[in-house]
């Protein structure tokens, strides 16, 4: 079958503010914060879009407040401000960075390169190991012949206690455990592959509820539930690479659900991300590779002008259909 010829790429997008609001009196800067003497709204502000499309940082822009919402795709949620020096400090821009939630090793990283972009310097490229953990290594490793399922079953009845506590911020916990397990770069191959086994399984209560933060629809108010429904999606990518295949019993549900997140990358571009390296594994025996083929072409295009990680990742998926 012929595909249909790829469209033509679509601007890469470029923040333009004209003016910004002054700094307040008696307002305390973050330490977070840097001078662009002698600039423009306009040219700091392109800065910034691009360090947060190249970062592959979900941002939502306020040209009124001249402030972006930030989420990494690790659940750090922070945002950046522009204002206008006063005083001697008129002749310029101030970029103020302010974590507001969530913890991560690599956030760091991602804000010298949001204040090193602002003031028109060269950043380095994200790394994908900013966010990892030493690996862990144990004698399991090193026998293909070791049996694993015991400590991955104990593991997961931890979790699954977790996971049953009503409040959500506990959950959260759980779901970043059950991230790290089952992670290659963190746990290595082998517990990886033992851990998305188990919750792979259709009598597996952790991965039912994984599935369940799957298949919800939270609100864009209630981040806390955004935020457990992507480390939801992170697991199932680790779990269906590791494994290599999608259980039967979940797929059509899943197919539906992970569809929707590809078309409302505009508003989700996180989770058009971590749905799209679900999908990847989807894609071999499809029934219908054309409706997939139209829902990457849908994420490629915002990927292409504010995400450079979901570009990348609806790319391979496009690339395997063809």
């Amino acid at each position: 079958m012929q595909m249909p010829a790829a469209p033509s790429q679509p601007a890469v997008y470029k923040w333009q503010l004209h003016s910004v609001p002054q700094l307040p009196q008696m307002y305390t800067l973050e330490k977070t914060a840097v001078f662009v003497p002698h600039s423009t709204p306009g040219l700091v502000a392109e800065r910034v879009s691009g360090v947060l499309r190249e970062r592959s940082i979900e941002a939502a822009y306020d040209d009124d407040m001249a402030k972006v919402t930030c989420n990494t795709t690790d659940g750090v949620n922070f945002r950046v401000k522009l204002y206008s020096g006063r005083d001697k400090y008129s002749h310029g821009i101030i970029v103020e960075v302010q974590r507001r939630d969530g913890v991560s090793i690599g956030f760091h990283q991602h804000v010298q390169a949001i204040l090193d972009a602002a003031e028109g310097k060269k950043t380095t490229p994200p790394s994908h190991s900013m966010n990892a953990l030493p690996m862990v290594y144990d004698d399991e490793e090193e026998d293909d012949d070791i049996p694993h399922a015991t400590s991955s079953t104990s593991s997961l009845v931890m979790i699954s206690k977790i996971l049953s506590f009503r409040q959500q911020e506990d959950q959260v916990l759980g779901m970043q455990t059950l991230s790290s397990l089952v992670d290659p770069v963190k746990m290595g191959k082998q517990t990886s592959k033992a851990v998305s086994n188990e919750i792979m399984r259709e009598t597996s209560e952790v991965g039912a509820k994984v599935l369940q933060y799957i298949l919800s629809r939270p609100s864009h108010d209630d981040e806390t539930a955004t935020n457990l429904r992507i480390m939801g999606l992170g697991v199932l990518a680790h779990s269906l690479q590791s494994t290599g295949s999608v259980p039967e019993f979940v797929r059509s549900e899943l197919r539906s659900r992970l569809l929707e997140d590809l078309r409302e990358a505009e508003q989700r571009p996180r989770a058009a991300l971590m749905s799209a390296k679900c999908l990847e594994h989807f894609v071999k025996g499809d029934h219908d590779t054309m409706e997939l083929n139209e829902a990457f072409e849908a994420s490629l295009k915002v990927g292409q002008s504010r995400h450079k990680e979901l570009m990348q990742a609806s790319e391979r998926c496009i690339l395997q259909i063809r």
